[in-house]
């Protein structure tokens, strides 16, 4: 029996799941990432706002006429402005090991969301 040792170099990486309110609102999307999830959970709470009607053309796509409105809840023109709140019993934290050696050279800048370091 052969036996090798190897070095597995691995980063964690904290992502903030959440419903887009455009597009596929079914699907869950990274709205941000970081090293850590407390900044995730600071930024989610720093965000909300009372909650607001946002008159918009059209709605999820489906919709044509333009007196259609979303509710939001996240602050005009931040990070999360345009998804939805988590659920009660949902965490919207998420995390994920990568490959360190990728994550350094490309992983990070072909990264689609916002990264909090």
């Amino acid at each position: 029996m052969e036996v090798r040792t190897l070095e597995i170099r691995q980063v964690m990486i904290y992502k903030l799941v959440m419903n887009p309110m455009r597009g596929r609102c079914e699907d869950r999307r990274i709205a941000v990432a970081a090293y850590s999830e407390q900044p995730l959970r600071a930024l989610l709470e720093s965000e909300k706002v009372e909650p607001y009607k946002d008159p918009g053309p059209g709605g999820h796509g489906n919709e044509l006429t333009s007196d259609y409105s979303f509710h939001k809840v996240f602050r005009p023109a931040g990070l999360l402005e345009w998804y939805n709140p988590p659920h009660d019993d949902e965490d919207p934290v998420e995390s994920e090991w990568v490959d360190r050696d990728w994550w350094e050279s490309e992983g990070k800048r072909a990264f689609d969301s916002p990264f909090i370091d």
